[in-house]
């Protein structure tokens, strides 16, 4: 993917947003395929001069073979999308024998762009609602707020030079590319299946840490465990070229793994091998596995990349350590327990384990969360990510953990955000890092940033019901509408009964003004909280006063000390502002993750001017993000965009 600005272009008449993939003239909006914007921001970078085809498939088309028929598709998709007649070119000249050269001046577009809308609703009233994917309280915040702040980034900046250390343009997977599929557990008792998931995880871990190649997340290569699907049709839907798959048989102390690695669209085994292995030889067993994979693919591992994984002596630790990852990923309330319990055994065992304490500090707050003690397990769950990150300075979980653990619950931006680009600058292929990073990008405003981010998490993790619904979370807060709502059912179309998605769907629909339609979705929710909050709001948007009366009552009785932002958003729709804040408050005693989307969370509309409102988000430290956008926050509680 060839680096794109983070801001939008002007393009002669034309406004071209690279992070969207879109080109807007008046009346219209093209949507381009990746490789042709990436064209055009070649173009643009050197606007006036002429740029060979060669050029454009060396840097555009980076690592991969392609035919000059390639960029001509590319160029024509251009012309049509700039309504471009060839034989009398306003954009795209063809210099016969040399090139092309756009010849269509280039600029910033308008650093307050008027935000495409919906028919009933300005786009500036959108906000991303929270991701409570662990127990009653855990929300990956994620918040519009940059709907309200300017975009900083001239073109002309761009145009000399790329300042960022992060990769925010969307990936995409190539040849080196490839899905780990779960090894299966040939035991005799087929009762070691953590410990075949481990391995296969463990291998998978291995290999996100190569430069270079793109590896699709657990969650989605795990998917298609027992699925009859064929390698073909496993690796489209993964978007993937390669796809590894194993079988593993543990008896006693001894290990036998069979691993295979398939090129998708042949069929061809371009590696197999058989390893009989003792089982206090795994962590040896899985660098080779990763590096039989990494010398298939043909790619060259550089000294610099070989950064040692920290492991620990004790099988019997690492043992804890792969109930601990089971457990975690299993994700109800009660298995997050089981996995910190696990974490606190292997770090009793080794307590140089720097996995285990970068697992412990993410579930020890996700128990926190679900039983009301967060204020009092954040510290020690901040000291075992900083444990994790004094033992392994070098590894990326430690940096997450924490990063998660600062915006979230510390409400520490600046430590988070450096956090995760630690994390990605190590482990620039993990979607878990991207979503965290995104979700921290849209909360401290900078939805176009979370939008690329988001992207990234997708790629990498494409059958993920949280990362298709944060993203059309992100993509409503631009005022994407159309795209924001395919994202959320795709969402829901990976999880149907994702409270989630349909949380965020059916959000999306009330702030367009279809408060019958919202209604059906937030009754289809499972989460007491979200259903009873939602339904209020919706009666009340209805003029049903008695029933949004109920629905606020039941989420009163049965969700007060779990759903205190919920709560607090329910009575701001309703107007009624002192409540409102009373439960703000009460959400900031708790510690609640929803106050990171406060910023600019539309459903606060009616709080906004109010004294207390201005207090908690200077308690927040989000003041100087508030106070960069505080004329477009002026111009909304005004009404003047409503």
């Amino acid at each position: 993917m060839y680096p794109r600005p983070d801001t939008r272009l002007r393009i002669g008449a034309f406004v071209v947003d690279p992070l969207l993939d879109q080109v807007c003239g008046s009346a219209t909006r093209i949507k381009l395929e990746p490789r042709a914007m990436d064209v055009l921001m070649y173009l643009a970078a050197h606007a006036g001069e002429v740029v060979s085809v060669d050029d454009l498939r060396s840097h555009v088309w980076t690592g991969v073979v392609v035919t000059p028929d390639s960029v001509y598709r590319a160029i024509n998709a251009l012309r049509r999308a700039f309504a471009d007649d060839p034989r009398a070119p306003r954009y795209i000249v063809n210099v016969p024998r040399r090139g092309y050269r756009l010849v269509a001046p280039v600029a910033p577009a308008d650093p307050h762009p008027a935000i495409p809308q919906s028919s009933t609703t300005p786009a500036a009233t959108i906000a991303l609602l929270p991701d409570r994917r662990h127990g009653r309280r855990l929300r990956m915040a994620a918040i519009g707020a940059a709907l309200f702040v300017a975009i900083g980034v001239a073109v002309s900046g761009w145009l000399m030079r790329r300042t960022s250390t992060l990769p925010l343009a969307p990936m995409v997977l190539g040849d080196k590319s490839i899905a780990v599929l779960p090894f299966v557990d040939m035991s005799s008792g087929g009762d070691q299946r953590y410990f075949v998931d481990g391995l296969t995880e463990e291998v998978l871990d291995l290999l996100t840490r190569v430069k270079g190649l793109k590896v699709i997340a657990r969650t989605s290569s795990f998917s298609f465990r027992g699925s009859a699907a064929d390698v073909p049709t496993i690796a489209r839907q993964l978007h993937v070229a390669n796809v590894l798959e194993g079988s593993v048989r543990k008896s006693g102390d001894h290990l036998r793994v069979t691993t295979q690695l398939i090129r998708a669209d042949t069929g061809v085994h371009l590696w197999s091998e058989t390893y009989e292995r003792e089982v206090s030889d795994v962590f040896e067993l899985q660098d080779e596995i990763a590096s039989a994979v990494v010398a298939a693919l043909r790619i060259q591992l550089l000294p610099s990349e070989r950064a040692a994984v920290p492991r620990t002596t004790s099988m019997v630790a690492y043992n804890e350590y792969l109930l601990g990852r089971e457990f975690q990923n299993r994700g109800t309330a009660e298995d997050f327990r089981r996995a910190a319990d696990a974490y606190r055994r292997a770090i009793a065992l080794d307590a140089s384990y720097a996995p285990a304490y970068a697992g412990l500090a993410l579930a020890d707050i996700v128990v926190a969360d679900e039983n009301g003690t967060t204020r009092a397990r954040l510290g020690p769950a901040l000291e075992a990510a900083d444990q994790a990150i004094e033992l392994a300075p070098d590894q990326a979980d430690g940096y997450s953990a924490r990063g998660y653990l600062r915006y979230a619950y510390a409400w520490d931006w600046r430590g988070a955000q450096a956090d995760f680009h630690t994390a990605l600058a190590r482990e620039p292929g993990d979607s878990t890092h991207w979503r965290r990073y995104a979700d921290l990008l849209a909360s401290t405003g900078r939805v176009r940033e979370a939008i690329a981010a988001g992207r990234n998490a997708t790629a990498l993790d494409p059958i993920s019901a949280p990362g298709w619904g944060n993203l059309g979370m992100y993509l409503a807060a631009y005022g994407d509408y159309v795209e924001a709502e395919r994202a959320l059912r795709r969402a829901l179309e990976i999880t149907p009964d994702s409270p989630f998605a349909l949380n965020g769907l059916a959000t999306l629909k009330l702030l367009e003004g279809r408060p019958q339609e919202a209604r059906d979705l937030f009754g289809r929710i499972g989460l007491g909280g979200f259903r009873f909050t939602g339904t209020a709001m919706a009666e009340h948007s209805l003029g049903h006063a008695r029933e949004s009366q109920r629905a606020l009552n039941e989420a009163l009785s049965q969700s007060a000390e779990g759903w205190a932002y919920e709560i607090a958003e329910t009575y701001a729709w309703r107007g009624e502002r002192r409540h409102a804040l009373e439960w703000l408050e009460r959400a900031c005693t708790q510690r609640d993750p929803g106050l990171a989307t406060i910023l600019a969370d539309p459903l606060l509309r009616n709080v906004r001017t109010e004294r207390g409102y201005e207090t908690l988000v200077q308690r927040l430290n989000l003041q100087r993000v508030a106070a960069a956008g505080q004329t477009a926050h002026t111009t909304l509680v005004r009404g003047e965009l409503h």
